[in-house]
């Protein structure tokens, strides 16, 4: 990939390479996905339903190997990114 195509530290699909994005408030009702390679629940998406010091909870929309349609997740804010 070309340099000139990254800005902070993100690709053009809103996913992160590497790193915890800055300055964003999750609150509830916002679409979240797990990015994190190394988590059981990596590709999750949901609607968030609760916050709290640096941990986010959702309820899970879509089906995984290791998730299921209404699961509710915490994963904390460097495992998530929001989706638009």
């Amino acid at each position: 990939m070309v340099e000139d195509e990254l800005k902070d530290n993100q690709l053009k699909n809103g996913r992160m390479i590497s790193g915890e994005p800055k300055d964003i408030k999750y609150k509830s009702g916002m679409e979240v996905q797990d990015i994190n390679p190394d988590c059981p629940h990596n590709g999750s998406r949901g609607v968030v339903t609760k916050v709290t010091n640096g941990d986010v909870t959702y309820k899970v929309t879509n089906f995984g190997r290791h998730f299921t349609l209404g699961d509710e997740l915490t994963k904390s804010v460097d495992q998530l990114i929001p989706l638009s």
